[in-house]
């Protein structure tokens, strides 16, 4: 039965998202209201929740358990870490170049505070993703499949829920063929589910997940691939990397697979994998 519920909501998910996100992205609904698509996967998993045993108890723990130190300095530090590995692969290997002039920027403390009132602005925006997804789907995977797949059949879901909006921006911003860079995001996405699964299953606590996600969203649109040129610490530092997009997120998915692998090896450290 519990298998049941969470295919139909996979496909519940994705349908409804692909329908409202495309009503968004090709400019049928204003604007200025886009980041509700991002609530859909929460609004699902909360009316899914409802049809399970012990609904409010079990949502409840999402934000009740007990977390430690650990959990939240991971949160913080990961997306950095990560996306200063990018950086370096792409250094090395010749397709990227370090903007060292940048570092005066984001070492301002002006900076760091817009950063850190842009990541408080994007949590709960985020949380709509992360209900869904670690909230709901990953947990209820995990009953019948294990840490492991439900991380990386999770991973998978994200990673096609994006499909209509990374295309439809693709198209619209001329980086490169949209099919081949939504595929992309797709895969890099997808493999980069597995520190979020690791977090999640330190303690079960959902709000690290989501101080996770926003960090890493608004470290890579303001510190790391920000838009060159800009002119305050509000709007974003220039981006320590200038690289071809494509490029960029080939390298994002290579280094995600390795450390999809690392990660998978975590989680099997923590029980039941």
């Amino acid at each position: 039965m519990i298998k049941d519920r969470v295919w139909a909501f996979i496909v519940v998910v994705l349908l409804v998202s692909w329908i409202v996100q495309y009503l968004f992205f090709s400019g049928m609904l204003p604007g200025k209201y886009m980041t509700l698509y991002m609530f859909v996967p929460a609004l699902l998993a909360f009316i899914f929740f409802l049809f399970g045993k012990d609904p409010w108890k079990k949502q409840a723990a999402l934000f009740t358990r007990r977390t430690d130190p650990w959990s939240w300095a991971f949160a913080l530090i990961y997306p950095l870490f990560f996306y200063l590995i990018v950086i370096a692969a792409a250094f090395a290997t010749g397709l990227g170049r370090f903007n060292p002039g940048t570092l005066a920027i984001i070492f301002n403390w002006q900076f760091l505070a817009s950063f850190a009132a842009m990541v408080l602005i994007m949590a709960p925006i985020v949380f709509g993703e992360e209900y869904g997804w670690r909230g709901y789907l990953m947990p209820a995977l995990s009953d019948k499949h294990g840490k492991i797949w439900a991380a990386a059949i999770t991973g998978l879901v994200w990673g096609l829920w994006h499909i209509p909006s990374y295309y439809l921006t693709y198209s619209q911003a001329g980086l490169g063929d949209p099919v081949l860079l939504t595929v992309m995001g797709v895969v890099s996405v997808a493999v980069g589910a597995f520190p979020y699964a690791y977090l999640f299953y330190l303690n079960g606590n959902l709000l690290p997940c989501v101080l996770l996600h926003a960090v890493y969203d608004k470290a890579a649109g303001v510190v790391f691939f920000g838009p060159s040129g800009a002119t305050g610490p509000t709007e974003g530092a220039a981006g320590l990397l200038t690289i071809h997009w494509p490029y960029a997120v080939g390298i994002m998915i290579a280094v995600g697979m390795v450390m999809a692998v690392l990660f998978s090896l975590k989680l099997n450290k923590l029980g039941r994998a």
